[in-house]
Formats: structure tokens, sequence, C-alpha cells
């Protein structure tokens, strides 16, 4: 009797790590377009970096900020994380917001962004599609 051993070769993970951004888009409430650039660090099935978010409207040509990504996970072709931010709410206040993404890879390469915040005012999905930059 011949016995037969499986070896199966430990998932590899994709890499995420490196410079990625995506075209403009409209976010969720309607007046800006947002261009984004992703630093990402990947360490096994973590992910860290940041995200600078360039904004295009009426009001304010080109702004720009940069935040850090906390939580920032990777379980097979899905990484997920949230940056966090303040804005000036109602009576000059200042508001404090979560921003989460999840993102997918695609067959061509590119990432496939969910992106919403905790804001009482938004949190509608935007939809982008951020690629490598070689």
């Amino acid at each position: 009797m011949s016995q037969f051993i499986t070896v199966r070769s430990p998932l590899k993970l994709l890499s995420f790590t490196g410079k990625w951004r995506s075209a403009a888009f409209a976010d969720a409430y309607g007046a800006t377009q947002h261009r984004l650039v992703f630093e990402f660090v990947q360490q096994d099935d973590r992910l860290l970096g940041t995200v600078t978010d360039s904004r295009f409207d009426a009001y304010v040509s080109n702004h720009s900020s940069t935040a850090a990504i906390a939580d920032g996970r990777v379980v097979d072709k899905v990484i997920s994380f949230y940056t966090t931010g303040q804005v000036s709410a109602a009576r000059g206040e200042i508001q404090s917001y979560k921003e989460s993404y999840f993102g997918t890879a695609r067959a061509d390469g590119s990432l496939e962004f969910r992106r919403f915040d905790d804001l009482p005012t938004g949190g509608s999905p935007e939809k982008f599609i951020a690629k490598r930059i070689p």
C-alpha cells in the first residue's frame, strides 16, 4: 500500500507595497473632485502608509492633505484601512471623522476601491480605481 502526501505551498500574498494613484472622481457630496495617491508598505497581512487627497472645486483649487493609514489589513486580494480627519461643523465647531477604505485587486493589476466616512451628513460610498505608479 502506497501513501501519497499532499504538500501545499503557503498562500502567496499579493504585494500592495508601492505608490498608487486614482483618476479624479466626484465625492459623495457632489461639489468636489478628488485625486488620491496611496503610499503602501505591506508587512505580511498588515498595511501601513499614507493617503494624499488632492481636492479641486469652485472654492479651493488644488488643496491637498495627507493622512496616515490606521488598522490596515490585507486578506487575500482585499485591503482595508481607515484615515481620520477633521472638518468645520455648524457654529464653527470642529468635528472629527473616520474615512474607511476597502480595495480589491482586479485582474488588470489595479485596485477597485469603495470609500465612505462616518459624518452625519455623508457616508455615501464613493467608488474609484487606483493604478500602481511605476
